[in-house]
């Protein structure tokens, strides 16, 4: 195995074949299929400010990888950076299996549930796709 500040193309592939298709299609697919956003768009006034703890916890989480992801990338460590963003996608997509959005956008009443859930997310996915940019 390399070292956090080596580069191994062969290495690159496997994480991205591995993690990326996996685990950030997959989350990307489920929190963005027509079921869930039915008019295609979550606009900002949707979304209510009510976290709960954990939803909070979990905004810190993302925070914090993308922090630790720009100092991995300033020190040229990029190995390191996309392993964070890899466990970041595992605790995002068991967010989403656990909160299960596909439940909630049934539910007109989960409106607002739903759409925290679905900014949480969302959000993170634009910030890793910055992130994972060439």
């Amino acid at each position: 195995h390399l070292s956090d500040s080596e580069f191994s193309e062969e290495e690159m592939v496997e994480f991205y074949n591995r993690d990326l298709a996996n685990q950030f299609g997959n989350l990307l697919l489920r929190v963005t299929s027509k079921r869930i956003l039915r008019d295609g768009e979550l606009r900002a006034e949707d979304v209510p400010n009510d976290y709960s703890d954990h939803e909070k916890q979990l905004i810190e989480l993302c925070e914090q990888t993308f922090n630790k992801v720009l100092g991995r990338y300033d020190e040229y460590n990029f190995q390191s950076g996309l392993h964070s963003l890899a466990k970041l996608l595992g605790e995002l997509n068991s967010f989403v299996q656990a909160r299960e959005p596909w439940i909630l956008a049934k539910d007109n009443s989960k409106h607002e549930e739903l759409a925290k859930i679905l900014n949480i997310v969302l959000n993170a996915c634009r910030n890793v796709n910055i992130f994972l940019k060439p």
